[in-house]
């Protein structure tokens, strides 16, 4: 999945994902910004996505900070697992994800 983003802004940014995902076999992506991934490492749990009380339902997830200059990006999440289903990003300048984005 890429996106064309517009930031006006320079700072760290916080990047929300709603997914889904019906196992530990399927959780789990990587982000990219202007096509250089984000190490694995340097995402929430190493990008792994799965909890019990987190799979088979449509769930926000915050991804991962993503440092970000003013301008035109291309945001990417590549799927490292066949199964996961992405269907909007948020983006937040704090650590709180709005009541509905």
């Amino acid at each position: 999945m890429h996106i064309g983003i517009d930031v006006r802004t320079a700072g760290t940014y916080h990047v929300w994902a709603l997914v889904k995902f019906d196992s530990d076999d399927d959780d789990s992506c990587v982000l990219a910004l202007d096509g250089t991934p984000q190490p694995a490492c340097d995402q929430l749990s190493g990008g792994d996505l799965f909890t019990f009380g987190t799979q088979q339902v449509w769930v926000w997830a915050f991804l991962s900070d993503l440092d970000i200059a003013p301008g035109r990006h291309a945001l990417s999440v590549l799927a490292r697992k066949s199964g996961l289903r992405v269907d909007r990003l948020y983006l937040t300048v704090d650590e709180v994800l709005a009541a509905d984005p």
